[in-house]
């Protein structure tokens, strides 16, 4: 009986050794300029985070490994221990010379990425823990910011003649959020997007190839291989889509997408008008990395960032709104109930959760940034001319 309690003490003390939480702090720049790199992927099995604009990241896990890429990068792989004992971490580009290219027919490569996309995403209901963060600018200057930790279920990834619509449970867990509101009714209050309307944005990418021009392609890893892109809109010959694919040639599945809007002639853009106010999109931008889930063999969207440009003039006052969304995918793609506490089709900013302090004190994805630090700091500057929000109080 004595030997029995013995053993289970041993069994739960060597449990508590297991899930011991590791730890790490630090920077990730470039070998050769030494200049920060955002956007670092830095993950293991279980856990994913990326650094901010700064090269600054904190990651943590139970599992003793760390994997950091980015592509065009050497990818290292490396444990906390090894990471703890240096604040610098040295990304080495990789260099590939261009007789390494070898795909000639452009747009059929891109055909076979159609051909499998069955094959390499979820076109089923599937859940993931999200962190989000929301920036708006006005001129230059950051006028809102939230970051919201959410749990998300969707319908798929992307829709198809079987999936016509995206449908998504929204579980906030935790917010933080800060921001300046007009006092005058007269002034314009710029929105945030909806969640819907986001995670639309991400789901968008692809569209017959009958519409688009490929420029040129070059090898920007082993086995990857970076397609530029144009479109033009034949309904608007002022616009038009340009952009790159990386492909991963071992599947033909997209490692990374992103394209813009552009306008030839940014007159000639039609305003939209309510009362005294006129405002027209100039720009939009997006960035989408995407992970092999090691589960099912399923891409996902790992991190990606939406960037739109409105130009808003009221009365005689022009200004230049910049709205930027950046998503994270924290935790490995799950299949568990999401219970909806906001509505996804509502104004972001609107989401009210109480300040969690010990919660923000302990994550670790996207930290605050040099211009959103110096932003929080100042932010009772603004009183005398604004209402001053924020839930960190």
């Amino acid at each position: 009986m004595i030997k029995l309690k013995y053993t289970l003490i041993i069994i739960m003390f060597s449990n508590i050794i297991i899930s011991q939480n590791f730890k790490t702090n630090n920077i990730v720049v470039d070998f050769e300029t030494l200049k920060p790199i955002a956007n670092v992927n830095i993950y293991n099995d279980y856990d994913n985070t990326i650094s901010n604009e700064n090269g600054l990241f904190v990651f943590n896990s139970n599992l003793n490994s760390v994997i950091i890429y980015h592509l065009g990068y050497d990818k290292l792989i490396t444990d906390f221990n090894t990471l703890n004992k240096n604040d610098t971490i040295y990304l080495k580009p990789i260099i590939y010379e261009i007789e390494e290219v070898v795909i000639s027919d452009k747009r059929q490569l891109i055909n076979k990425v159609y051909e499998n996309i069955f094959t390499n995403y979820p076109f089923f209901s599937f859940s993931e823990e999200n962190f989000i963060r929301c920036i708006l600018r006005k001129n230059g200057k950051i006028i809102k910011f939230q970051d919201i930790v959410v749990n998300i279920k969707r319908n798929s990834l992307f829709t198809n003649k079987n999936i016509k619509e995206l449908d998504y449970d929204f579980q906030i867990s935790n917010l933080r959020k800060a921001g300046i509101i007009p006092k005058l009714k007269s002034e314009e209050d710029f929105k945030f997007l909806s969640v819907e309307e986001l995670y639309n944005w991400f789901s968008a990418i692809f569209t017959t190839t009958n519409y688009y021009s490929y420029t040129e392609n070059s090898m920007v890893e082993d086995k990857k291989i970076k397609i530029n892109f144009a479109k033009n809109d034949k309904l608007n010959q002022n616009k038009s889509l340009e952009g790159y694919y990386i492909v991963n040639l071992e599947d033909f599945s997209l490692s990374e997408v992103f394209y813009n809007t552009v306008f030839d002639n940014q007159t000639l853009i039609p305003f939209n008008q309510e009362k005294n106010v006129k405002w027209r999109t100039i720009g939009n931008e997006i960035f989408i990395n995407y992970k092999k889930n090691i589960k099912n063999n399923k891409y996902y969207i790992n991190n990606g960032t939406l960037k739109n440009i409105v130009e808003v003039i009221n009365e005689d006052e022009k200004s230049i709104y910049e709205a930027t969304y950046q998503i994270v995918n924290t935790k490995n793609i799950e299949n568990k109930k999401v219970k909806s506490n906001f509505s996804s089709t509502k104004d972001l900013f609107k989401a009210n959760v109480s300040f969690n302090k010990l919660f923000w004190e302990e994550q670790n994805q996207l930290l605050l940034d040099n211009e959103l630090t110096n932003f929080l700091k100042n932010l009772k500057n603004y009183k005398s001319d604004y209402e001053i929000y924020s839930n960190f109080n």
